[in-house]
């Protein structure tokens, strides 16, 4: 599974599954994009910007213009990520942990 599709989902499995705070999912979705970053760069960046990634996967705008920005990012996620959840190891994870550990 794509490694954005493995976040969206766990997301909502929080948000809906679990009926976890809003703080807490904001927490998961922030760390979990850290490590996404962490694991290929380039997804940071979006036309030049900083990637917004909690309108990416936490918000849901009732404006047009937001909600076309938002479609486009994710749309930039799922079409450069080829990062598979079944891929990522452990080792990746334990560097990610020290990475964190240092900042």
């Amino acid at each position: 599974m794509n490694l954005i599709r493995a976040i969206d989902q766990f997301l909502t499995y929080l948000r809906i599954h679990k009926n976890a705070s809003p703080k807490t999912i904001e927490q998961y979705e922030s760390h979990l994009t850290k490590l996404l970053f962490y694991l290929d760069p380039k997804l940071e960046s979006f036309e030049g910007k900083s990637l917004d990634h909690k309108l990416v996967f936490l918000l849901s705008p009732e404006d047009a213009i937001k909600r076309a920005e938002k479609n486009d990012q994710k749309r930039f996620l799922l079409t450069n990520c080829h990062l598979e959840l079944e891929n990522v190891k452990i080792d990746d994870l334990n560097e990610f942990r020290l990475y964190i550990a240092e900042k």
